[in-house]
């Protein structure tokens, strides 16, 4: 089986690296994920937090710069939280959008784990939904 890369965008590091983790646990043999903020921010005491209750390691989900992504050559892109389709248009890739609440840092711990869960029902059913569009 051909390993596959897959990106994860979102503005919030917390999501992306959060989807790259969930990815690596369920479905590492498939994909090698790569998690792609639009902001540059540490993670907050609550997001480390809810990385650690499903034994994480936030250190290891380390994530590359959008400015570097045209170095690399995704099988697929899933945007979290946005619709970026002037990104999408360079990429010559398999796009996915999924819709996500947003949070802030002071939101208590268990919109944490809300989007936490979120983002483990996409990774558990991509590629297999309706939210695809081809670019």
């Amino acid at each position: 089986m051909t390993v596959k890369k897959i990106a994860f965008i979102s503005e919030s590091p917390y999501v992306c690296q959060m989807a790259k983790a969930w990815c690596q646990r369920l479905k590492g043999q498939e994909y090698k994920a790569f998690a792609i903020p639009l902001r540059r921010e540490g993670l907050s005491d609550k997001a480390f937090q809810a990385f650690r209750e499903y034994e994480f390691s936030p250190s290891l989900y380390s994530s590359i710069s959008i400015e570097n992504v045209s170095y690399y050559q995704f099988d697929y892109v899933v945007f979290l939280g946005m619709h970026l389709g002037i990104i999408t248009g360079k990429l010559n890739t398999q796009a996915f959008f999924y819709s996500m609440d947003t949070f802030a840092p002071e939101d208590d711990i268990s919109k944490y784990r809300e989007i936490r869960e979120s983002i483990r029902e996409i990774i558990e059913n991509f590629p297999d939904d309706q939210q695809r569009t081809e670019t």
